[in-house]
């Protein structure tokens, strides 16, 4: 949540002197009400922890753009997940990296993906290539195109998908 809020900080208003609206979970309002925000407003970015994307049930136009900061994955210390996880031997494997994987394909599928338009996620988590499990993650996403790019190329490489006709594949 701190690195949350700071994000939102440091992008309002350079985003809103863009004519850009800039809402973040929890500071313009819940969940939902940000998500009914954002169906009436053409350019809206949305800032949210990993619940934030379980209230985009109904949305009827998709992000252009999701940007994923850290993989949703749950704490051990959690009391309920703290049970769950002493039934695995190998609870990384097991449990954690395969919610994580299930939590980014829910949000996907209910908000992302479609045959109409073009769509970017935009994983910043290092451990999709740094870590064997980060893998398992991307196979488990919906058939896509993907790349891996710096930072500094992001506004080009993002540009050429929007507007290109053909696949990356």
């Amino acid at each position: 949540h701190a690195a949350l809020r700071s994000s939102y900080a440091a992008i309002k208003p350079l985003l809103e002197t863009r004519g850009i609206l800039v809402l973040d979970q929890g500071i313009d309002g819940s969940p939902r009400q940000l998500w009914q925000v954002y169906q009436k407003q053409e350019r809206v970015v949305l800032l949210g922890t990993g619940s934030f994307w379980d209230a985009a049930e109904d949305i009827a136009h998709s992000p252009t753009c999701l940007v994923i900061a850290r993989l949703p994955m749950p704490v051990l210390n959690d009391p309920p997940i703290a049970v769950r996880a002493e039934s695995y031997s190998d609870q990384l494997h097991q449990l954690t990296v395969p919610v994580a994987a299930l939590r980014i394909r829910r949000a996907l599928n209910r908000i992302v993906w479609g045959d109409t338009k073009r769509n970017i996620v935009v994983m910043f988590d290092r451990r999709i290539i740094s870590k064997e499990y980060g893998s398992m993650v991307l196979h488990s996403l919906p058939r896509c195109s993907q790349r891996e790019a710096a930072v500094s190329h992001m506004p080009e490489t993002l540009l050429d998908w929007l507007t290109a006709t053909g696949s990356w594949e």
